[in-house]
């Protein structure tokens, strides 16, 4: 990669694609850029020039993410903002606090299971099996670069932008969680957020009130798609690895084989029912090798010695 391309914070996708046919002599598009994106390869990030609104959060393992109560009838409600008083047993259940929550739902188990309701995590998505996004009540206001995780709306948006290029089918989905974009560090989660349209004029008026917001359904319109130089270059650092073999556990028939052969040589070299391993694992010591050791050799001598013969003999 240029020395000039390097410096730069992000790269566009066009410049991204040339940036790719240089490093690997061949053409390379933006579609090829948005398929290794959407494929886990590449990792895109969003540069958001006029700012927008959301609220900031982490990925917190599922022993430690607070609970929330939830309704089957009513809905649920356990991401409405702090001011929305909201309890389906109306009881004020513990926002924050794993062990506190736990021990108030001992305490009203009865009472939750005569009212029907359930108890869920109270994050939106899981990044992984083992984490739970969990974000704050406070609208903040997000600038600069910001890396796409694909766990939303965001990853629609890339499918969308990749059927634009092919001249493909209108993609019409919809991800009811919204969008998402992750920090560089990847510490740092934020949850989109635009504006209600619902909102009858003048009944909020101030642009940080929580319940002036809902969920993006997507990433705004006047965000760019671009690409860290960093990503590109771990991209390409991944092709230049020298592929190594995956070795395979053996099949039952191979093991029986390689045993076999094992037991003719036994037999052949005429090695003593005990001490064999020890004689074995210092020839292999004389030859070079530094393995197997002498409980390794013992093992595989005991089970050929074990083998039925798959023809009886006179």
């Amino acid at each position: 990669m240029y020395k000039l391309f390097k410096l730069r914070e992000w790269l566009t996708l066009p410049e991204a694609a040339a940036q790719l046919s240089s490093a690997l002599s061949e053409d390379a598009a933006v579609v090829d850029i948005l398929h290794l994106a959407l494929a886990g390869r590449i990792t895109l990030a969003v540069h958001f020039v006029n700012h927008c609104q959301a609220r900031l959060g982490k990925a917190v393992p599922l022993a430690n993410a607070d609970l929330a109560l939830i309704h089957p009838l009513l809905g649920d409600k356990r991401n409405w903002p702090k001011h929305e008083s909201y309890s389906p047993v109306g009881l004020e259940f513990p926002r924050h606090g794993r062990e506190e929550q736990e021990q108030w739902i001992r305490e009203h188990k009865q009472l939750l299971e005569d009212r029907q309701v359930q108890v869920t995590l109270s994050g939106i998505v899981q990044p992984d099996d083992d984490h739970v996004l969990q974000f704050s009540d406070e609208i903040e206001t997000l600038s600069g670069v910001w890396d796409l995780p694909m766990l939303g709306a965001e990853r629609l948006d890339i499918e969308r932008r990749l059927q634009r290029e092919l001249d493909g089918p209108e993609v019409t989905l919809m991800h009811l969680d919204g969008a998402f974009v992750r920090s560089e560090d990847g510490k740092t989660y934020a949850w989109l957020r635009e504006r209600n349209p619902y909102l009858n004029k003048g009944e909020i008026n101030r642009y940080n009130d929580p319940a002036a917001y809902i969920p993006s359904g997507g990433l705004p319109e006047d965000a760019v798609l671009v690409v860290r130089p960093r990503a590109l270059a771990d991209f390409i650092a991944t092709l230049d690895q020298p592929k190594t073999p995956q070795s395979k556990p053996l099949d039952p028939r191979e093991r029986t084989s390689l045993l076999r052969i094992i037991r003719a040589l036994d037999v052949m070299a005429e090695l003593p029912d005990r001490g064999a391993a020890t004689s074995i694992e210092t020839q292999l010591q004389i030859l070079g090798f530094d393995g197997p050791k002498d409980s390794a050799i013992r093992s595989a001598i005991e089970a050929a010695r074990a083998l039925e013969p798959s023809i009886k003999t006179q």
